[in-house]
C-alpha cells in the first residue's frame, strides 16, 4: 500500500494484494446414537477428499483532491476475489462439487464536503461494479427433475438426477450501479439532524446453466439485496445546571422489498403436483419496510455516568427479515423480527 503526495491537496493511492487460497474437505454422515448412516446416504462417509486451490492478484488505485479544507472530491478503481470452494453440506455424493471464485472490477467517484462552518456535512458516492462468476445458493427446490427417492411423485424420475437445492453454484455475470448520499446536521447546539440514502441497481448480463435450471431470470436481484434503503435522526441534547445531560433521539429506517431466493419470484420443480397454498403467493419475498427506534440518555457532569432507557420496533411493525418454503410438503417458515423490546441500561467510563 502506497501512498504518494505530489502536490499540495493531491494524493495518489496504490496497492496490491496477493491471495493463495487452499480448502480441504473431508465428510461424515451418522444418524442418532452413532449408528450408520442412511443407505440412501451412506455413500458420502466414503467420498475422498475433496480439494480446492486457487491464487488471486488483487490492485487498487485511487486519487482524491482537497479543493479546500471543507471541500474533497476521490476517484478509485479496485479489484476484489472470494474463493471458490466445494459444496460443504451435500445431501448426496454427487452433491460434493466445487464451484469456482467469484471476482468484481470496480469503479467509484464521491465528494466529502463540511458546509457552512462545519455544521453540514454532506457526503456524495457513485459507484459501478462488474461482477463476475456470482456465487449463490438455490433454496427453491429441486428444479428440472425429480429424485429418484420421490417416485410416487415424478412422471419420469431421472436416476442419475442430482438437487440443486442448496447447493453453491456460479450464477453468471452481473453489473451493478448506485449511488450514496449521507447527512450530519448541525444547525444550532446541542441539535442532530442526520440521514442517509442509498440507490442499488443490480443487472444480470449473462446466467449459466444452473442458474437458468433454478428458474433464475435476467430480472432478479440477489437475495436480500434492496434497491432502495433510507435512515434518518434526529437528537437534541439538553444541558442541565450542573454540567449533566439529557439527549432524547428518534431514528427511522427503510428498506424496500427483497427475496430470500435467487429466483426472485419463486421457482416451482418439475413434475410434483402443485400445492394451492403456492398457487398466489409468493413464498420468496419480503416486503418493504419501515421501523422506528427511541432512546433518551442521561450522562453526569463528568462524563463517567451514563444511564438511558431506549425502545426498538416503536410502531411494533409486523414483518419478517427471511423466508423458506418447503414445495413438497406444502409447508414454509418466515425468520420474524423482533416485535417492540424495550430496555435500560446504565454504563460507566473508566
Amino acid at each position: 500500500h502506497v501512498v504518494i503526495h505530489p502536490v499540495e491537496g493531491l494524493n495518489i493511492t496504490a496497492g496490491i494484494r496477493y491471495t493463495d487460497d487452499r480448502k480441504t474437505y473431508q465428510f461424515t454422515r451418522y444418524n442418532l446414537n452413532n449408528g450408520p448412516a442412511n443407505p440412501a446416504q451412506g455413500p458420502l462417509n466414503n467420498l475422498p477428499l475433496q480439494v480446492y486451490a486457487g491464487d488471486r492478484v488483487d490492485y487498487r488505485i485511487g486519487v482524491d483532491y482537497r479543493f479546500s479544507p471543507e471541500v474533497m472530491a476521490y476517484a478509485q478503481f479496485s479489484t476484489g476475489y472470494k474463493g471458490g470452494g466445494v459444496n460443504a453440506k451435500p445431501f448426496v455424493a454427487i452433491q460434493a462439487v466445487p464451484f469456482n471464485p467469484e471476482s468484481i472490477d470496480s469503479w467509484e467517484a464521491g465528494l466529502k464536503t463540511d458546509l457552512a462552518d462545519n455544521h453540514v456535512r454532506l457526503n456524495l458516492a457513485g459507484f459501478y461494479m462488474k461482477y463476475k462468476n456470482i456465487v449463490l445458493v438455490n433454496a427453491a427446490g429441486y428444479p428440472g427433475g425429480c429424485l429418484p427417492t420421490a417416485v410416487p411423485l415424478c412422471a419420469n424420475p431421472d436416476p442419475n438426477y442430482y438437487p440443486l437445492s442448496a447447493l453453491p453454484f456460479n450464477a453468471g455475470d452481473a453489473n451493478i450501479k448506485g449511488l450514496e448520499l449521507e447527512a450530519d446536521i448541525r444547525p444550532v447546539g446541542g441539535l442532530s439532524i442526520t440521514g442517509s440514502l442509498s440507490y442499488l441497481d443490480f443487472k444480470y448480463t449473462k446466467l449459466a446453466v444452473a442458474a437458468l435450471a433454478s428458474g433464475i431470470s435476467l430480472k432478479d436481484y440477489p437475495p436480500l439485496t434492496p434497491k432502495w434503503k433510507a435512515s434518518g435522526g434526529i437528537a437534541y441534547t439538553f444541558e442541565m445546571q450542573n454540567g449533566a445531560t439529557i439527549t432524547p433521539r428518534v431514528d427511522i429506517d427503510y428498506q424496500s422489498k427483497t427475496y430470500s431466493d435467487p429466483a426472485n419470484n419463486g421457482f416451482y420443480p418439475a413434475g410434483l403436483p402443485q400445492d394451492p397454498q403456492f398457487a398466489n403467493v409468493n413464498p420468496y419475498l419480503i416486503p418493504g419496510h419501515t421501523t422506528v427506534n427511541a432512546r433518551i440518555a442521561f450522562t453526569s457532569a463528568d462524563k463517567n455516568w451514563q444511564a438511558s432507557v431506549e425502545v426498538t420496533n416503536l410502531t411494533n411493525q409486523y414483518y419478517w427479515t427471511n423466508n423458506f418454503a418447503f414445495y413438497y410438503s406444502g409447508t414454509g417458515q418466515h425468520v420474524l423480527a423482533a416485535p417492540r423490546e424495550w430496555a435500560v441500561s446504565i454504563r460507566r467510563n473508566f
